[in-house]
């Protein structure tokens, strides 16, 4: 299989095979290596388990899946016993934490930047279609609709601060890929489990809930 086929097949379990510029986010991120790693990485597996399935030796793939996991093209779980690793599910997902990788380059925002803007309308499209029910209904003149969605009061957010274990602040994903902003750009709030992850990986500071909020 060739390194092009190795991008194109990550793409197409993202959600969008035939989009060159996402194929070339993933060419400026992983090499044919990691490829190879980022596809054997499903379910959750182990170093020794990837070396197997890849043929990898196990040297390097233990050398190389901290840095992949820095990435955002693997996810680590440690739930019991020796790290399990699986690959990065989602084109959301891959967004997010890719983007916070601290080896990215404006080549790779502003790729990031030209995907979102000429292209994540269709992929939302092809989304749509697996999902049980339509997101955008009609709805005829004169019928009253209730809004589910909802602007959290300030004392809710502060509640769910306060009672949260662990706290931490990230770039925000979409004001970093703009580029453009002039605001700061930390001001993602993350809790519990995204808070260990964004502290894990290390993109933003993070720290332990020491007091209520005020």
């Amino acid at each position: 299989m060739s390194e092009l086929n190795h991008y194109q097949e990550i793409c197409r379990l993202l959600g969008a095979p035939a989009s060159e510029t996402l194929s070339k986010i993933v060419e400026l991120i992983a090499d044919e290596k990691e490829c190879k790693i980022v596809l054997a990485a499903f379910p959750a597996i182990t170093v020794s388990e990837l070396s197997d399935k890849t043929g990898i030796p196990r040297e390097e793939v233990q050398a190389m899946v901290r840095p992949m996991f820095l990435k955002g093209l693997l996810f680590m779980s440690k739930k019991e016993g020796e790290p399990r690793y699986y690959r990065v599910k989602t084109l959301p997902q891959f967004h997010d934490s890719s983007i916070l990788w601290k080896g990215a380059t404006r080549e790779f925002h502003d790729l990031w930047k030209k995907f979102m803007a000429g292209e994540w309308r269709e992929f939302g499209k092809v989304m749509e279609a697996f999902l049980p029910r339509p997101v955008v209904r009609v709805v005829p003149v004169g019928v009253s609709v209730e809004a589910k969605a909802r602007i959290l009061a300030h004392e809710d957010v502060q509640e769910i601060i306060n009672n949260a274990k662990l706290l931490a602040v990230t770039p925000c994903t979409c004001m970093v890929i703009d580029g453009k902003c002039g605001k700061p750009v930390e001001v993602c709030i993350q809790i519990n489990r995204a808070a260990e992850y964004a502290m894990e990986r290390g993109p933003g500071g993070a720290s332990r809930k020491r007091k209520p909020c005020r």
